[in-house]
């Protein structure tokens, strides 16, 4: 095991790095469980409140994973989520090849019902795409998807921490009017949406070029792609419209459209790809050591057990990081003024 964050997270396996921090598999001690942590080492003003503010996104939804907790210690800042241990949904499309219809709109009605629940909270995802989208490891039976990395979400009446004509997202899943700079709003997840049901049925459409190449003519490549349903295509292609409201009232029909094509399609509950092989999803994070539980007792204490007086390791809690950023947005403000 690796570093011990706050006394709280300590740090296992390097899985990923994104662009507000690195992902580790981590062993929650105060909770007893393993996790995924996020872990800042910026001294950026901006990236912190950004991390303030994801850390505060607890959306309790079968399809998010959002954070549960955080600590901090010195100069370095963790936010812990569930650690969902099937890979991503692009490293699916990557293993798997193209999917069928039925599958491609399971895990479409999936995500559209967690979006619906964050942007029913208030808030804009602004970052969706296969890589951010996680799943759980069910074999051979019906997968199960929650969408992750929160971290460029924003509300809609919250102040932009990006400077005038910087666009938050990744290319190739950003809606036609975040590039004229328009303010986030939901109808823009949903088009990234759109751009991930593509992606489930094309999977060779990864680079920006050939995406941003098919997205030109939704239509014509949906035409080109063999067995698509076309409850599937229209619904799509709804999603894919430059018109907002278009794919607003897209996401309300799917499930009425999509529900009958989403149903199992294998004796396991399951699903099959493209090719004709059954779509798998395994833990692809479990170590021989998970076995051992409780770890040992000098790395989580058992519940209840004297400790003793100790002096804290580091901030816990809501209260103190949001004193934090309230005071971060208050000298950034100052700064403006003095550069006016």
């Amino acid at each position: 095991m690796g570093q011990v964050i706050a006394g709280r997270f300590e740090l296992a396996e390097h899985i990923a790095s994104g662009g507000s921090g690195s992902i580790w598999r981590a062993w929650d001690r105060r909770r007893a469980v393993w996790c995924a942590a996020k872990v800042l080492r910026q001294k950026d003003s901006a990236e912190l409140l950004r991390f303030v503010r994801e850390q505060g996104i607890q959306l309790d939804h079968t399809h998010l994973a959002t954070p549960y907790g955080w600590a901090a210690e010195d100069e370095d800042v963790a936010i812990a989520m569930p650690l969902v241990a099937g890979g991503t949904l692009g490293e699916a499309l990557n293993d798997h090849g193209a999917f069928t219809s039925a599958l491609a709109a399971q895990l479409l009605l999936q995500l559209l019902d967690g979006l619906a629940h964050v942007h029913a909270a208030g808030w804009i995802h602004r970052d969706v795409k296969p890589a951010n989208i996680l799943l759980e490891p069910t074999g051979e039976g019906t997968p199960h998807l929650r969408l992750g990395d929160f971290g460029i979400a924003v509300r809609e009446d919250d102040p932009r921490l990006t400077s005038l004509g910087w666009v938050n997202g990744t290319p190739g899943y950003l809606a036609p009017e975040v590039t004229e700079l328009a303010a986030p709003a939901p109808a823009q997840d949903l088009y990234a949406a759109g751009v991930v049901g593509l992606r489930m049925l094309a999977p060779t459409l990864a680079g920006e070029r050939e995406l941003t190449r098919a997205l030109q003519d939704p239509a014509g490549t949906l035409a080109q792609i063999p067995d698509v349903d076309p409850s599937l295509a229209s619904t799509l292609l709804s999603l894919l419209a430059r018109d907002p409201e278009q794919r607003v009232r897209a996401a309300a029909a799917a499930p009425g459209l999509l529900g009958t094509l989403a149903r199992p399609t294998t004796a396991t509950g399951g699903y099959l790809t493209a090719v004709g092989e059954p779509f798998a999803v395994f833990d692809v994070l479990a170590r021989p050591q998970d076995a051992q539980v409780p770890p040992p007792p000098e790395r989580a204490p058992q519940i209840g057990q004297a400790t003793g007086p100790t002096a804290p390791t580091g901030l816990t809690g809501t209260l103190p990081w949001v004193m934090i950023g309230l005071g971060l947005v208050g000298l950034g403000v100052a700064v403006l003024l003095v550069l006016l």
